[in-house]
């Protein structure tokens, strides 16, 4: 190799050479390499290429087109007219050793090399252009893929997903709404961080749209809630409603104390079909450290009730009703929160400072925070029945004291924590003389 262009790559960290070579010289490496059988010759892919003017040629229609790529092309703008000719001519000379035409060179730059998904795929669009342009095989073409792809286990840092499904559960019967199913993520491979998830329910219920940032989709018959997100786990939760066709006679009146999913009191028939359904989690692990896109808010402000809830009849407490805030994105951190309970004269407020499981007594209400991450809270409250009003219970036929509707309502503040990424991995090119801020070397 010229000893320029090798003081050149060691002194340029760039992240266009280090593409480049790792892209063209060491994806021919397997493949494009013939050696003598038995000390004699034999035709080599660099004969067929044209031999040093044929490779150069080559070499060139890679460089210049991978240069022009919107998603790349900022990576070159720092290159000079001379950086440009040792570039492509340390490519070549690879070439020529890789090709069989015994160029030795040294490789050491690229054994610590290690590439996103996005270099890699934009690379071998390129490499592609360039094969087509010059008239290359489709048979050699071929060839050439067949290697490359095996190499992409060993120098690209790739993210992956992993479902993991809730098994199948029963809905309520008729009307009503099931327990509340819950499944979290498993935890990520050594070197890589959670980005985010999705949630879907397929069976007799079906509901899709739920991800990091949407806790809350809305669907018919269930109901999906984003439930936590930690470091190592994420996890959703859903519950499902029965059939109500074919519901028997007989009438009921029932009041729901459902932590999350509360409906007040209403006449049903008690007897109908339940639903099967399933939740599916589907997670997404990037290489680590985590970074995000460059259009995520530096702040987010979500809200999470509790929905209208009951209280006990007459001086008695209602059971404590959880509600859970929305789980912060991966790369947010909650900075502030407040809990609230509304209703008919019953009120109670807490914050960050509330000391945790203490109960903080409100009018007709007491509310406590019982679990506080850096990414997660969770508010119980209950409420005190009113002594000064009453009307008929059908449950007992008999006239008692009024219970009371309430809400508790929680608000996280979120701010962003984990840094942008380069613009190139999400799509867009970045500012010009940027380094290998998303390459990674392995020690």
């Amino acid at each position: 190799m010229d000893t320029n262009a090798e003081a050149s790559f060691s002194k340029k960290s760039h992240r266009q050479i280090a593409v480049l070579l790792l892209l063209a010289s060491l994806s021919f490496t397997q493949i494009l390499r013939a050696r003598p059988r038995n000390g004699v010759p034999v035709d080599t892919l660099y004969d067929r290429l044209g031999g040093r003017g044929g490779v150069q040629t080559l070499v060139d229609d890679f460089f210049n087109h991978l240069a022009a790529d919107p998603q790349m092309s900022c990576f070159f703008a720092s290159l000079t007219a001379d950086d440009k000719a040792r570039t492509k001519g340390a490519i070549a000379q690879h070439f020529c050793s890789l090709t069989g035409g015994n160029c030795a060179v040294s490789s050491k730059e690229l054994d610590q090399i290690r590439l996103l998904y996005y270099d890699w795929k934009i690379g071998l669009k390129a490499l592609l252009w360039a094969l087509n342009k010059n008239g290359v095989t489709s048979s050699t073409q071929d060839e050439v893929y067949k290697a490359v792809y095996p190499l992409k286990k060993e120098i690209v840092l790739q993210t992956y997903t992993a479902e993991k499904g809730s098994g199948e559960q029963w809905s309520g019967e008729g009307p009503f709404w099931s327990k509340l199913y819950t499944v979290a993520s498993d935890p990520p491979q050594s070197g890589y961080d959670i980005a985010g998830a999705s949630f879907r329910i397929v069976g007799d219920r079906n509901c899709s749209g739920g991800n990091e940032m949407n806790p809350d989709p809305v669907c018919d018959y269930s109901r999906p809630i984003a439930l936590y997100s930690e470091t190592n786990a994420i996890t959703w939760g859903f519950t499902l409603q029965g059939h109500d066709e074919d519901r028997g006679i007989k009438d009921f009146f029932v009041h729901f104390t459902d932590s999350l999913f509360p409906d007040g009191g209403s006449s049903f028939h008690i007897e109908g079909k339940k639903a099967t359904s399933m939740g599916l989690l589907t997670t997404t692990y990037v290489p680590s450290p985590l970074t995000l896109p460059p259009t995520s808010p530096a702040s987010l402000t979500w809200k999470r009730d509790s929905g209208e809830v009951w209280s006990a009849r007459g001086d008695k407490w209602s059971d404590w009703i959880s509600v859970f805030s929305p789980p912060a994105p991966p790369g947010y951190k909650i900075t502030k929160l407040d809990f609230d309970v509304y209703g008919d004269h019953r009120g109670c407020h807490g914050d960050e400072k509330s000391a945790l499981s203490k109960e903080i007594p409100g009018a007709w209400t007491k509310c406590r925070m019982v679990r506080l991450t850096s990414t997660g809270v969770t508010w119980q409250f209950s409420l005190q029945g009113d002594t000064s009003r009453t009307e008929y219970d059908p449950d007992t036929k008999t006239v008692q004291f009024v219970r009371v509707a309430g809400k508790g309502i929680v608000t996280v503040e979120l701010t962003r924590v984990a840094p942008i990424g380069d613009e190139n991995e999400y799509g867009t090119c970045a500012a010009p003389n940027h380094t290998i801020a998303m390459l990674r070397r392995v020690d």
